[in-house]
């Protein structure tokens, strides 16, 4: 029996030798029987049985079968010398040949396969066959792969065929029925007699074939790719030995499982054998009943508590093999009476307590009591327990514990004596908060007590001395000056009870002075500028001022606010910033003195239909200390370069631009709308009022007249525009010659001056300008 610890499960396998790298090879000619290892192809000869075995593979038990193709005899080969054992006789269908056997492992079947090979009406047949006497059952024929001459099951239980023929060919068969379903390729060598082998190596996850050379008497041992059917050499098997089998020597392997590895005393554990290849069993129970077995599924009592381990040593009667699991078996008895519980013997109602016991063996859990059940409740389920006290009874009470796990519970613990007394009741302690430098603080207030209960008040754990009696109501102690957390505990002569939650009380103080604000102090009208100030000390808030109220809006709160100067204002503002809190505000900082000037818009005056290579004036209110910077596109300046007039020249025909910047000094600046200007090629331009044509009255009120005096008849283009530049007539007139007028209502025109522009179809331009009033 092991010391009672932490299970630890541990196993280990012995084994007597590595012979799943070897196999057995039944010469065909003289019934030679030789063990041939896989890696070199090295033959070492058992013994000398019966001739002209064509098929054989290691079945239940790893007993090794074969068929003999001469007198279909289905016979056991011993391993040890080779000794052959007939089971029956049992002939293919009529004209077939037995040529291969493969045992399948997942499901105990034993395959057989012949082929009828009379004329050309080759067909191969698949059937399972009865390890006990060789009859069989037909599963499937097909004449795909008419002539197979070997099979093997490869370890994810796939079945292989090798076809007769030049070359030789690798089909894929299905077990369920005998059909072709797969085609890996051609093997590479070819062969005309049913002398071969095959079957898989599980250790090397190989499977092998042995041949026969074209028209020769030598054999070879190969693997075979079972994905594209490539072969390679392992060895030469030697000359004049037609091998027609090979059987791979199955891995021995012990394994078994159990129905469980925890119970109690009396109770039985049934194994079961889950070996490979094993044909006897040898069994070690550890601490159980009975204590050996050759059963190869045995059941097993445990009668004595204790960790056991389990052996099991398996024999295919040539090897060996063994598993060892460590600390397999757990046998648990029912747990010892548990001590007396520890804790607190005398308890104060409304109060929370910890009992507890020594750990004893095999108890998985505590089952916990508190008589009577009035006197309160207790949880848990290890070694310690929480014992919550009744809240309105009093007297004695025990405590006493109990040990369990699956095999039963123990007897109770001896019981802990105790008694309960009246706890003061639970209360909330209200208020708390801050108060102002200079007011008489904030009150700490109990929102219940009980008479005959004496409440104390501290602070930061410390009395105050202030004690108060109970009432039944709730209890004021006054107004608290001093930072800290107050809590409250109500106490009789035997119990004491710490009140629910705690009162913080802090004094406040008003801001300190804010620091003169920082930021620009010339700016421009219209324009959003930023200010700061630093933190203020004891302010929940940050209150802005700017003065006077028209000249701008703030934006924002805290240190940094932006200020959106109004468009029209011009002068000196004001800014300043203060603290506040619950306590009222606190000093304003000084003044930002700030000048704001106003931002210039100038509007641009001159004519917008001009002729190219003549110049005009352009002009925008002149205001003292302003800078002008006139830009000009198809046109030069000649005169007044910043300053509010200028004369330009217009250098391209078409479209044209003029816009002003306005700078008052140098901080504040607005540009013009960009003045679009029309410029014509003109060949000429003269004044009207000559002796062709007329304008008057001038200046008019109601209408004017136009008068043309021509020889030639002609077409003329009259625009008239106003002083901004804005067209405001426009007609088509056509002179057949001589004297003509053409009159023109301008009683509905703004008072102001006009200019008349006529152009001709030949390109002159001849222009004037009139007077509106009223």
């Amino acid at each position: 029996m092991k010391k009672f610890s932490i299970l630890i499960l541990s196993f280990y396998i012995i084994s007597s030798a590595a012979l799943g790298q070897h196999a057995f090879i039944s010469e065909f000619q003289f019934g030679s029987f030789d063990n041939i290892d896989l890696n070199s192809a090295l033959k070492t000869n058992i013994g000398s049985g019966v001739a002209h075995f064509s098929a054989s593979d290691f079945g239940p038990g790893g007993v090794l079968y074969a068929i003999n193709d001469w007198d279909n005899g289905f016979y056991t080969i011993d391993t040890i010398d080779g000794a052959t054992t007939l089971l029956g006789t049992n002939p293919p269908p009529e004209d077939h040949v037995w040529t291969g056997m493969a045992y399948d492992e997942e499901t105990g079947i034993m395959y057989g396969i012949s082929y009828h090979d009379v004329t050309q009406d080759f067909y191969s047949s698949l059937y399972s066959l009865d390890v006990t006497d060789g009859s069989y059952t037909l599963i499937g024929s097909q004449t795909i792969a008419p002539a197979i001459t070997s099979i093997g099951i490869d370890g994810l239980g796939d079945m292989y065929a090798m076809q007769l023929g030049n070359p030789c060919k690798l089909y894929k068969l299905n077990k369920a029925t005998g059909a072709v379903n797969g085609y890996p390729g051609i093997i590479g060598h070819w062969a005309s007699g049913q002398r071969h082998g095959m079957d898989w190596c599980p250790q090397t996850e190989a499977m092998y074939i042995t041949t026969d050379v074209e028209f020769g008497n030598s054999n070879t041992l190969r693997t075979i790719d079972l994905t594209n059917a490539n072969t390679t050499v392992v060895g030469d098997l030697g000359a004049a030995n037609w091998t027609a089998t090979i059987a791979v020597v199955p891995i021995l392997s012990a394994d078994f499982t159990v129905s469980t590895t925890d119970l109690c005393i009396g109770g039985t554990v049934d194994f079961t054998d889950e070996s490979m290849w094993a044909i006897s069993w040898s069994w070690t129970f550890e601490g159980g009943t009975p204590a050996t077995s050759t059963d190869q599924n045995p059941v097993v009592t445990y009668n004595t508590p204790g960790i056991y381990d389990v052996t099991l040593e398996v024999s295919n009667g040539a090897t060996t093999n063994t598993l060892y699991i460590e600390d397999m078996i757990t046998v648990r008895d029912i747990p010892v009476q548990p001590d007396t519980p520890e804790g607190p013997t005398e308890a104060c109602g409304y109060g929370d307590y910890i009992y507890t016991t020594t750990d004893v063996l095999w108890a998985e859990t505590y089952l916990w009591e508190v008589l009577p059940v009035d006197a309160g409740t207790i949880t848990g389920s290890g070694i310690s327990a929480d014992f919550e006290a009744s809240e309105d009874w009093t007297g004695a009470y025990t405590i006493k514990v109990m040990a369990s796990n699956a095999c039963g519970g123990s007897i109770w613990s001896s019981e802990l004596n105790c008694s309960l007394a009246f706890g003061p009741a639970p209360f909330f302690v209200e208020e708390g908060g801050s108060y102002c430098e200079g007011d008489p603080g904030v009150e700490v207030i109990l929102d219940g007590s009980e008479l005959n209960v004496d409440y104390e008040l501290f602070l930061e754990g410390v009395t105050t001395g202030i004690i108060l009696a109970g009432t039944g109501n709730p209890l004021n102690f006054g107004y608290q000056t001093d930072e800290g957390l107050y809590s409250v505990t109500g106490f009789t002569s035997e119990c004491s009870t710490l009140m629910i939650s705690e009162a913080w009380i802090y004094p406040i103080y008003p801001p300190t002075a804010a620091s003169l604000p920082t930021g620009p102090v010339e700016v421009c009208s219209g324009t959003i500028t930023d200010y700061q100030t630093g933190s203020i000390p004891d302010a929940t808030e940050l209150v802005w001022n700017l003065s006077p109220s028209g000249a701008g809006v703030i934006n924002g709160s805290g240190e940094n606010i932006t200020t959106e100067w109004s468009l029209d204002y011009n002068g000196l503002a004001y800014l300043s910033v203060f603290g506040t809190n619950d306590c009222g505000p606190g000093p304003t900082s000084d003044e930002l003195e700030i000048n704001v000037s106003l931002t210039p818009q100038p509007e641009i005056s001159g004519e917008t239909l001009v002729c190219n290579d003549h110049e005009y004036i352009y002009s925008t209110d002149e205001n003292p200390g302003s800078t002008y910077n006139w830009e000009v596109v198809g046109g030069n300046i000649v005169s007044g370069s910043g300053t509010s007039e200028i004369s330009i020249v217009w250098t391209t025909i078409g479209a044209a631009t003029l816009f002003v910047t306005e700078t008052i000094n140098d901080l504040c600046e607005g540009t013009s709308d960009t003045l679009d200007i029309t410029v014509d090629d003109c060949t000429a331009i003269e004044m009207l009022n000559n002796d062709r044509f007329g304008v008057y009255p001038n200046p008019a009120k109601n209408q004017i007249t136009i008068s043309i005096n021509s020889n030639k008849a002609k077409r003329y283009d009259l625009n008239i525009y106003n002083q901004h530049g804005q067209r405001v007539y426009e007609v088509e007139l056509h002179h057949n010659g001589g004297n003509g007028k053409h009159q023109i209502n301008v009683a509905s025109y703004p008072i102001g001056l006009y200019f008349v522009r006529i152009a001709t179809s030949a390109k002159e331009v001849f222009q004037s300008k009139f007077e509106v009033v009223k």
